[in-house]
């Protein structure tokens, strides 16, 4: 799942340089749907202590004809949650916003979990360099 072109071109344009912001991941216990707003995805963000957005680095994209792809250049690491349930609520979807908390900035571009994700107490979600992949395609 992604979402318009434009924003996944925004997001390019950042990583090369011709566009300037940060993005962050945030986790989300279901699917914000296909125009989401970062209000949306706050709707959904985890309530388990320890739960913050955690910023994300991208690789320099690579072009294939007219297509462009880039990936997390960086670990990208959620946690640790120290409560005893841990990360109960299971995250099923993740996205890629330009604020760092709360519900201002755009959402730039979302996927769905493989699987459902919890977490153990004092343990992290963890995505490893190359895990978020970021498409535009013409």
């Amino acid at each position: 799942m992604g979402l318009p072109q434009s924003r996944a071109s925004d997001t390019l344009d950042a990583v090369t340089g011709r566009g300037s912001f940060s993005t962050y991941l945030a986790l989300m216990t279901g699917d914000p749907g296909v125009d989401a707003a970062v209000a949306d995805v706050a709707a959904l963000e985890p309530t388990a202590t320890g739960y913050a957005r955690s910023e994300v680095t991208w690789a320099a994209p690579v072009w294939v004809l007219v297509d462009a792809f880039t990936e997390n250049d960086a670990d990208v690491q959620i946690g640790p949650f120290p409560d005893v349930t841990g990360l109960a609520e299971g995250v099923t979807h993740v996205a890629l916003v330009t604020s760092a908390s709360g519900t201002g900035g755009t959402v730039q571009y979302v996927w769905t979990a493989p699987a459902e994700v919890t977490v153990a107490q004092d343990e992290y979600v963890r995505y490893l360099a190359g895990d978020l992949v970021l498409r535009q395609e013409v």
